[in-house]
């Protein structure tokens, strides 16, 4: 999956917004940026559950992506009570070691 830069002078996070799931009953959202000045209302979900070579496929905005299969069952359900997640295995990028640096110190605002 490719990342857009955060603004980290505008306080920004990605969060997720699940959505129906598709035709093929794959589980479905869109991954936006918004301002911890003024966020949406949101519930944040730390996740690192499961075996990471255990995946599903998801859909997010419009692109397949793998994502633990515990996450992805976790989602499916999560959709019955929530519209807007924050998820850090999938709202940060955790191949940039700097954006990981920065999310994990706004943690508390998170």
């Amino acid at each position: 999956m490719e990342y857009s830069a955060l603004d980290t002078d505008a306080n920004e996070i990605r969060l997720l917004t699940l959505l129906p799931s598709d035709e093929t009953g794959r589980a479905c959202c869109t991954l936006n940026h918004v301002s911890l000045l003024n966020p949406p209302e949101n519930v944040a979900l730390s996740y690192f559950w499961g075996h990471q070579s255990v995946t599903k496929e998801i859909t997010i905005n419009g692109v397949p992506a793998q994502v633990t299969a515990n996450l992805e069952s976790a989602l499916r359900h999560l959709l019955r009570h929530y519209k807007c997640l924050w998820v850090d295995a999938i709202c940060i990028n955790q191949q940039d070691k700097a954006e990981r640096s920065q999310q994990l110190l706004w943690m508390g605002s998170i």
